[in-house]
């Protein structure tokens, strides 16, 4: 038998529903872009989506999201192997923390959330 929590979970739809991280994650990915800006360890295209997110982007799907974020901490140490910058290791890890709830305000706030219909993808 099915939970009502496993059901509802199951008919969310992670490429279409969109977040918008909280004031206090946007203010961090602001402090790593400052430490990673110019670096040539750090993928051009992954600065553009850090850019982004550290202006305050909403339209980031749930799939965008994560996938965005593990890399931009993937090339963060790829920056910090490099250049052994402490400064971005320290960002890094702000960023870590408010994206694990650290504070009592929600990291991530849902948009909206459409469900999928039967004959919608998997």
């Amino acid at each position: 038998m099915t939970t009502d929590h496993r059901r509802k979970a199951s008919e969310l739809n992670p490429d279409a529903v969109m977040v918008e991280f909280s004031p206090d994650v946007t203010r961090s990915f602001a402090r790593l872009e400052a430490m990673v800006q110019g670096s040539e360890h750090f993928d051009g295209d992954v600065l553009l989506n850090l850019q982004e997110l550290a202006a305050g982007k909403t339209l980031f799907s749930v799939t965008d999201a994560l996938g965005t974020v593990a890399q931009i901490a993937r090339e963060t140490h790829r920056h910090i192997q490099a250049t052994k910058d402490t400064r971005a290791e320290e960002a890094l890890q702000q960023l870590t923390t408010e994206l694990c709830g650290a504070r009592e305000a929600p990291p991530i706030i849902l948009l909206r959330s459409p469900r999928i219909g039967r004959n919608e993808g998997a």
